[in-house]
């Protein structure tokens, strides 16, 4: 917020994207994640741990008395645990990094905005780099932005 005060006290127009990922606990990518757990250097007895986790659960639906099959999912990390956030964060960690560098970022929880200043239309084609890399980073780690919840 701070760099947007900066920008108004100079008269410098900011924009800003706010993207939101769509059932973004649920769509996590297990053999992503492990793979991103070792770019990290997490151990090994860590990840195997981790993996173990999310492989052995199962899901089955309630109807009035009635109980479904289990169904093990294959995505996602569990909500409602300490471990689940914290593994989320772990997966969109590297977003960054395919952002242009003149473009600021900044995640939060299954959400995440880009914004600069914008004073020459340099600095636009930057900003709409960095959306076209945004999607294909989440295209490339199976994760997908509900359109209409962007917000310009």
């Amino acid at each position: 917020m701070q760099d947007w005060y900066n920008s108004l006290d100079k008269k410098i127009g900011t924009d800003v994207i706010y993207f939101d990922f769509e059932k973004a606990f649920d769509k996590v990518d297990h053999e992503i994640l492990i793979r991103k757990l070792h770019e990290i250097k997490i151990d090994w007895v860590t990840i195997a741990w981790i993996a173990n986790f999310l492989s052995n659960r199962s899901h089955t639906v309630k109807i009035g008395e009635n109980y479904s099959e289990p169904f093990f999912p294959k995505t996602g990390v569990p909500q409602g645990t300490v471990l689940g956030p914290l593994l989320f964060l772990i997966y969109i960690n590297d977003l960054p990094k395919h952002i242009p560098t003149s473009i600021k970022v900044k995640l939060y929880a299954d959400d995440f905005k880009l914004y600069s200043e914008i004073k020459t239309e340099k600095d636009c084609i930057d900003l709409q780099e960095a959306i076209n890399n945004a999607s294909k980073w989440a295209e490339n780690n199976r994760l997908k932005f509900p359109f209409q919840k962007l917000r310009f």
